[in-house]
């Protein structure tokens, strides 16, 4: 039994780090944001929550030179994740819905440097 919005504090993580494995362009960081990431989609009842990460991962590995279907698809088997569950299906949307602006953020800096911003 997991405690009560366990799968909240992986997204977080997840989307912070994404921020981060940019900044420092470390695809390590990259990996272990998409296995938190994996698994607040396993904890969670609705997987729309976890929808908006999931586009900052994407746009991470993209903005530090990985291809995005490979760093997913490599996390997915490392955990062996269903080829059908909404981590995989991420790939399968388009474009426009895959982007960071259609999930309401967008890529900005700070004191520290880059970091994905929320646009609302």
């Amino acid at each position: 039994m997991q405690p009560a919005g366990s799968w909240m504090v992986l997204d977080a993580f997840a989307e912070r780090i994404a921020s981060l494995a940019v900044r420092r362009q470390d695809v390590r960081e990259l990996r272990d944001a998409l296995m938190a990431a994996q698994l607040a989609l396993a904890l969670t009842d609705d997987s729309r929550e976890v929808l908006p990460t999931l586009s900052l991962l994407f746009r991470a590995c993209q903005l530090i030179g990985e291809d995005p279907v490979v760093e997913f698809r490599a996390s997915a088997h490392a955990v062996r994740a269903s080829p059908d569950g909404a981590f995989m299906a991420f790939l399968k949307r388009s474009p426009e819905d895959q982007s960071i602006g259609a999930m309401g953020f967008e890529e900005g800096a700070d004191a520290t440097g880059f970091r994905f911003k929320r646009n609302w």
